[in-house]
């Protein structure tokens, strides 16, 4: 088997436009809420990255910050509150979350249609390393 190098950024940029004419096609306006907790380097950037990607694609982005010692209670509230905001389809919980938290309890109450991995409870439940299973991969159709 031969290697083959991806060209990413134009497979970046071709999904970019695929994404620009469904919106523009159906008149949505995409949001995207990022909830980070804890001050990770990496994560920073990550959650940095994903909001340039919703600017320039001209999606609604939301990032909420809270502080490494936020209550497991306070960040369900925000999830709550985000699920039931109309202008967000989909919520990503940036990981690793600091270890007084259970990222299994924060993602439970994702209502499906919101959640940013394109994961369900059943299917989620199966990416965690305690149970058996496989994770379902990112879908774009």
């Amino acid at each position: 088997m031969t290697s083959q190098c991806l060209a990413g950024a134009a497979v970046r940029d071709a999904v970019f436009a695929d994404l620009r004419a469904r919106c523009a096609a159906t008149g949505l306006r995409p949001g995207l809420a990022v909830i980070l907790v804890g001050d990770d380097p990496a994560s920073q950037v990550y959650v940095r990255s994903k909001g340039k990607a919703c600017e320039s694609l001209g999606f609604h982005s939301e990032t909420h910050r809270l502080p490494a010692d936020a209550a497991e209670p306070e960040l369900l509230a925000l999830v709550a509150r985000l699920n039931r905001d109309p202008a967000i389809h989909g919520i990503l919980v940036q990981i690793p979350l600091p270890p007084h938290l259970s990222a299994e309890r924060v993602q439970a109450p994702w209502i499906p249609r919101r959640t940013s991995t394109d994961s369900t409870r059943r299917t989620s439940a199966a990416c965690w390393p305690a149970r058996r299973g496989s994770c379902p991969a990112r879908r774009w159709a």
